[in-house]
């Protein structure tokens, strides 16, 4: 029961913080010069932008990261929380599980700090050293978690 209250709890805080993200991130439409450097996924759907009331959501939430980064990051708090919550769990209960989810995630988090590394705003140097972070204290964990092998 303890485990389902925390992971409401960090669900609930993800979608308040997504919501008020996409709220920040919807003034991208007013920004006519930001779309070709900040509208990644409609760039990718293929989706030509000319009003700016093409711009897909989840460019709402690349410009938010970038330039009010607040609530994304709560997002990635909340997220990461919810997941060291789950990890807990299936650690304790399936160890093997729980290693081979631990190395997917270091590999997720490793891989998206990457993708940041050379961000110019500050929200993606936040966002860099805050996913650098996750997956290094991921991969301690890990290490605490481990059991030697009783032959």
């Amino acid at each position: 029961m303890k485990y389902i209250t925390q992971l409401l709890l960090g669900g609930i805080l993800f979608v308040v913080a997504a919501i008020c993200a996409l709220y920040e991130g919807s003034a991208v439409r007013d920004i006519p010069w930001e779309w070709a450097y900040t509208t990644p996924f409609s760039q990718l759907f293929g989706i030509s932008i000319v009003t700016g009331q093409e711009i897909s959501q989840l460019d709402f939430l690349v410009y938010a990261a970038k330039y009010q980064p607040v609530f994304p990051i709560l997002m990635l708090i909340s997220l990461c929380y919810s997941y060291f919550v789950l990890r807990y769990w299936v650690v304790s209960h399936y160890p093997k599980v729980g290693q081979l989810l631990t190395v997917v995630v270091s590999v997720l988090f490793i891989g998206a700090s990457i993708a940041l590394f050379k961000a110019s705003t500050t929200g993606g140097i936040l966002l860099f050293w805050l996913l650098l972070s996750m997956a290094l204290i991921n991969s301690a964990l890990s290490f605490k978690f481990l059991k030697p092998a009783v032959q």
